[in-house]
């Protein structure tokens, strides 16, 4: 019991010390790096950036400054979300998040409108939101959310790394098409080019389901033609026995 508690007090002070956002103070989502190291949240960059970023005089590249330190990173075609990943913050927050004693992360619905910490069951693909069981009913009767795609969070739980038994899926190496842990991009991934696995969640959904919409359609195509063939079938039955 000493130990565990423990074990549940460091990974607190970790959490609070190393895996906070400066910038919103939550633990981070998708943590970007900076050229001074430090580490902050994508979207909480991404708006640092539009409220101060400034156009160098002789180059078609941005800079902002780190909310921090003040020293400028300079920022790459694409924006934010091209600045390097920090695999390590992610690796922490997933061994961390391992040492709480509740067996899933909160809704976040909850969270923010009612400030109530309920245990999430479900997360929304389409939001990127972790959703409890009352929110996942709400989520399905609203005009707006009643499309959207949900699955178990015990099943994001259960993807193992093929390579590292012990180690969790969290990205998606696009060159080689494959589900990949933090440990994986150090390895046999570490040149090559990575999104999250959220990320990569949605970005393939909507391919697959526009892949299923063409099949669907064809898949109709061919039921016409097939109930047409089947009439031309009959009609020259018919005809041959006329000529019998």
């Amino acid at each position: 019991m000493a130990t565990t508690t423990a074990g549940s007090k460091l990974a607190q002070e970790i959490n609070e010390e190393f895996l906070t956002c400066k910038i919103c103070l939550e633990p981070f989502k998708s943590p970007k790096c900076l050229d001074c190291l430090h580490t902050f949240c994508e979207l909480c960059i991404d708006n640092h950036v539009m409220s101060e970023c400034t156009y160098k005089k002789y180059s078609d590249y941005r800079e902002f400054t780190c909310p921090l330190c003040r020293k400028r990173t300079q920022l790459p075609i694409g924006g934010v979300k091209k600045l390097p990943d920090n695999f390590l913050v992610s690796s922490l927050s997933e061994v961390v998040l391992r040492q709480k004693p509740s067996k899933f992360p909160f809704c976040d619905i909850c969270k923010l409108v009612n400030r109530k910490h309920r245990e999430a069951s479900s997360k929304c693909l389409d939001c990127n939101k972790l959703l409890c069981k009352q929110c996942v009913d709400l989520h399905k009767e609203t005009k707006v959310t009643k499309s959207h795609s949900l699955f178990d969070v015990e099943i994001e739980k259960d993807i193992e790394c093929k390579e590292h038994a012990e180690e969790v899926v969290r990205f998606y190496c696009e060159p080689c098409e494959m589900c990949i842990c933090v440990l994986c991009t150090f390895n046999e991934h570490k040149d090559h080019e990575i999104t999250q696995f959220n990320e990569a969640v949605l970005k393939y959904k909507e391919a697959i389901q526009t892949l299923l919409s063409n099949c669907k359609d064809r898949i109709d195509l061919y039921d016409s033609q097939l109930a047409h063939l089947k009439k031309c079938e009959t009609l020259i039955k018919a005809a041959e026995q006329k000529i019998r």
